[in-house]
């Protein structure tokens, strides 16, 4: 079975597999025990550059974006692969604009 999304107006459509399903899941065994540090050193590099170092904004928003990017990686590597995937729950509600 493949599952094809629809992007967000101008992303692509991409077909997605049975197979890129296990792939995933199998990548999750290895990282979930490692998302909590691979989400700190995203935002830590984020904030290390000029052009950015001023986002995610206070320590507050900080904190939300960093535990809403963890719980999207672990949506990611577990699942369902469906229409809903790809897009965190809440993400238009955080303050983030596209």
């Amino acid at each position: 079975m493949t599952t094809t999304f629809a992007g967000l107006e101008g992303a692509a459509t991409v077909a997605f597999s049975e197979q890129d399903s296990l792939r995933l899941k199998q990548l999750g065994t290895t990282l979930r025990p490692r998302l909590a540090q691979l989400t700190e050193d995203l935002y830590n590099h984020i904030q290390s550059q000029p052009e950015t170092s001023n986002l995610p904004g206070d320590a507050d928003q900080a904190a939300r974006l960093r535990a809403m990017q963890k719980d999207w990686l672990e949506k990611l590597l577990a699942g369902p692969y469906d229409g809903a995937f790809g897009i965190p729950s809440g993400i238009w509600e955080s303050g983030i604009s596209s």
